[in-house]
């Protein structure tokens, strides 16, 4: 799941929670009113681009193996850290929490 920083920050709102609604629909409130929803694979492409854009040099790359596997890598100037799951969302949304905590330890 994305942090609600996050999908502040990707929003460009001050985001208070964020919850699974149904399938790959996202629902997000701020200060505590139910305000939207995003389609989970949408809001992926949105943090793609928003660490392209913002984050310090990462990149994150995503791909789907024959077996149906996800994978999502992390790179900057070199290979960082690499994820996999069973969507797309779910290895963005690992990779940008590990990029986030990443920058934090820096």
């Amino acid at each position: 799941m994305i942090s609600k920083e996050l999908l502040g920050d990707v929003l460009e709102v001050e985001c208070t929670a964020v919850d699974k609604i149904l399938g790959d629909v996202l629902g997000f409130s701020i200060d505590g009113i139910d305000i939207g929803r995003i389609n989970a694979f949408e809001l992926a492409s949105m943090v793609k681009e928003y660490f392209l854009n913002y984050g310090n040099g990462y990149c994150i790359m995503s791909f789907i193996d024959f077996d149906g596997t996800w994978f999502a890598n992390v790179s900057g100037s070199v290979f960082k850290k690499g994820f996999q799951g069973t969507s797309e969302p779910e290895v963005i949304f690992k990779a940008s929490n590990w990029i986030i905590e990443n920058e934090k330890d820096k």
